[in-house]
C-alpha cells in the first residue's frame, strides 16, 4: 500500500502543520484517496446533521431534569462546570466517528468537547483528495468566531504538553490571523479573570477556543476563577462546558435506555445508526463474560481509542481481567454491541475505515478519515482522503 510522496509530506508538514506524518517510524498518509459511493457520503452528511440536532435536544433534556443529569454520574467538579454556564450556547464544532457496516452507517462516538484532526482533514482534502472546497470547517468556524464581533480576540487554549494538540491550534491560529482575527496560543492557566473581563497575556479576550478537555480543567490552578468567569457570562467558549453531555459516551446509553424521551424520527435514527448501548452494570458481569465476542466496553471520556475494551481482541482469561477495571467504577463506563466494519481495498490491501464527519453550527463541513489494518482505530491509524465514486 503506497504512502504519500515525500513532496506531499513536506507540504503537509509546512502548509498544514501535520508534524506527525510519521507514526511508529512509518508514513501514516495514504497516497491516493479512498473511493466511497457518493450516495453513501451524501447519506453520511445528512445523518451527521440529524445527530447534531439530536445531541442539542439531549443536552436540553438533561439540563432540565436532575434525574437525567444524575444518570451520567459526573463527579462534582464536572457538575459544577456544567451548571456554571449562565446561558447555554449550542455546540459549535463537533466530529463524529462513523463506520460503514453491512446494515448501513453506524455512529460509535461523538466528539463534541475537543474534536481534533481539523488541520489533517484540511490538508488531506487538499493535497490527496484534490477537493479543498469540500472541507469547510475552518471557513465555518471562522464565521462562528465573528458572530458577535468582526475582529474578535481569541484565546486558542490547549494542553501545552501535547505537541499533537499544538499542531491543530497553531494551524487555526495562523488561519485566523490571516483574516485579521487576533489569536493567542495559551494554556488554561494563562486565562486571567479579574472580576470584570477575561484576559490573556494582558489582552482582553472575546472568545476562548478550548482545545483542552473539560474534565482536565479541574486540575488547573485557576479552576475556581474560570468557573466564576463562566457564571458571569465572561467565558464564551468553543465549545462550552455543556458539551460534556454530548461528549460522554453515556449519552448513547441514555438514548437506548430512555427511547420514550424522543420522537419517532429520533428513535429511528438511534436504533438504525447507533450500536445498542447500555450503562455498565456489575450485576451483568456474567453476561458480559459470556458475550465477549460481541461486546465493546468504553469509558465515558476515553479518547483516541484509549479506554476501549474490545472482547473480540482478547481471550476469555484476558477479558475477565479487563472487566475488572470498569467493574471498579461502573458509573464511568458503557457496554456497546460490536458491529462489523466493511473493509475497503487500497492498492490490493484490505483496510478498515473510521469516517469522521465534522459538523459546524449544525452543518456538515467535511471529513477526517482514519484507517487500520486490524479494524481498531487508535493513535497510530493511517489517515487518508475520501472521494465519492
Amino acid at each position: 500500500m503506497r504512502m504519500a510522496a515525500p513532496e506531499i509530506v513536506d507540504r503537509m508538514s509546512i502548509d498544514y502543520l501535520m508534524w506527525n506524518a510519521y507514526v511508529d517510524g512509518r508514513l501514516s498518509a495514504l497516497a491516493e484517496p479512498v473511493a466511497i459511493p457518493r450516495a453513501e457520503l451524501d447519506e453520511l452528511a445528512s445523518l451527521s446533521e440529524r445527530f447534531a440536532r439530536l445531541l442539542e435536544k439531549t443536552i436540553d433534556l438533561v439540563l432540565a431534569d436532575p434525574a437525567l443529569l444524575a444518570f451520567y454520574g459526573f463527579k462534582p467538579p464536572l457538575r459544577r462546570m456544567i451548571e456554571s454556564e449562565r446561558a447555554r450556547l449550542p455546540i459549535t464544532l463537533a466530529r463524529y466517528d462513523a463506520f460503514r457496516t453491512p446494515g448501513g452507517w453506524r455512529f460509535s462516538e461523538f466528539n463534541c468537547d475537543v474534536p481534533g484532526g481539523v488541520h489533517e482533514g484540511a490538508g488531506l482534502s487538499d493535497l490527496i483528495g484534490g477537493e479543498r472546497s469540500r472541507f469547510r470547517v475552518v471557513e465555518l468556524l471562522t464565521e462562528a468566531l465573528c458572530r458577535t464581533s468582526a475582529r474578535p480576540s481569541v484565546a486558542v487554549c490547549y494542553a501545552s504538553g501535547y505537541a499533537e494538540d499544538l499542531e491543530q491550534c497553531e494551524f487555526l491560529r495562523r488561519e485566523w490571523t490571516r483574516v485579521g482575527i487576533r489569536a493567542l496560543l495559551c494554556n488554561p492557566e494563562n486565562l486571567v479573570w479579574n472580576g470584570r473581563e477575561l484576559r490573556c497575556f494582558g489582552e482582553k479576550i472575546d472568545v476562548v477556543y478550548r482545545f483542552f478537555p473539560a474534565e482536565w480543567l479541574q486540575e488547573v490552578a485557576n479552576f475556581e476563577d474560570l468557573l466564576s468567569a463562566a457564571k458571569s457570562g465572561a467565558l464564551p467558549m468553543i465549545n462550552g462546558f455543556t458539551s460534556l453531555i454530548a461528549q460522554s459516551k453515556k449519552t448513547m446509553a441514555l438514548w437506548h435506555e430512555r427511547l420514550e424521551l424522543f420522537d419517532a424520527a429520533e428513535r429511528e435514527l438511534i436504533l438504525g445508526h447507533v450500536p445498542r448501548s447500555e450503562s455498565f452494570r456489575t450485576a451483568e458481569l456474567d453476561r458480559y463474560r459470556r458475550e465477549r465476542e460481541r461486546l465493546v466496553v468504553k469509558r465515558q471520556f476515553g479518547r483516541i481509542g484509549e479506554e476501549v475494551l474490545m472482547g473480540s481482541h482478547c481471550g476469555d482469561e484476558e477479558w475477565e481481567d479487563w472487566l475488572g477495571w470498569p467493574a471498579s467504577e461502573p458509573h464511568e463506563w458503557i457496554v456497546q454491541e460490536r458491529f462489523d466494519n466493511l473493509p475497503v481495498t487500497v492498492d490490493g490491501e484490505t483496510i478498515y475505515g473510521c469516517f469522521g464527519p465534522y459538523v459546524v453550527d449544525g452543518k456538515f463541513a467535511g471529513l477526517y478519515n482514519r484507517f487500520a489494518r486490524d479494524g481498531f482505530i487508535a493513535f497510530n491509524a493511517l489517515v487518508g482522503a475520501v472521494v465519492g465514486a
